[in-house]
């Protein structure tokens, strides 16, 4: 995962398929390896190396994340939209599946349903490096978009408190809501 980070896809994937040989049935492995593909831009190759693993794993989310994060690149939103409605209710607290329908509904220009789904990202508590990095993107979306039009208060849903962003400390914090 360093490795794809640091942009060395070559050497990422070269470990990728030694760890392959050394556990065949670890199916994050090839999950990751078709992510790195997808990174060098061949979303085809990628799809056709993922598809087996979710056929195999139809309940693991992060499979279905990845393969939305891959139709995505593709710009096939339906199709990343049908595995992250999957992905999320398989796994209710999945912050960079929030932060990719985020950036989904952007591109579809519906940036006040796109800001919502960046707040859910970072309504849930992050612990891996991987969930902090999805609520650091999607602090920065939040951002990009209070740019466009200003900072909102935006009500949470699944609980009793709302949330502000303030931007001059780049955070969102939890308020009481006005009944």
């Amino acid at each position: 995962l360093m490795l794809r980070r640091l942009n060395q896809r070559r050497r990422a994937l070269s470990d990728l398929r030694a760890a392959e040989k050394l556990e065949p049935s670890e199916h994050r492995i090839v999950v990751t390896r078709a992510l790195v593909l997808s990174d060098q831009g061949k979303h085809t190759e990628a799809l056709s190396t993922i598809d087996p693993v979710i056929d195999a794993h139809p309940k693991d989310a992060e499979s279905l994340h990845a393969r939305a994060v891959i139709q995505f690149r593709r710009q096939r939103f339906d199709e990343a939209e049908d595995d992250l409605d999957e992905a999320m209710r398989l796994r209710k607290s999945f912050e960079a599946a929030y932060l990719l329908r985020g950036q989904i509904l952007e591109k579809r220009r519906q940036y006040k349903r796109a800001r919502d789904q960046y707040e859910r990202a970072l309504a849930t508590s992050a612990k891996s490096v991987e969930q902090l990095y999805a609520q650091k993107t999607a602090r920065a979306r939040i951002r990009a978009l209070d740019r466009r039009s200003g900072p909102t208060v935006v009500s949470s849903s699944t609980s009793s408190d709302c949330r502000r962003f303030i931007p001059a400390a780049n955070m969102t914090i939890a308020i009481k809501c006005k009944k």
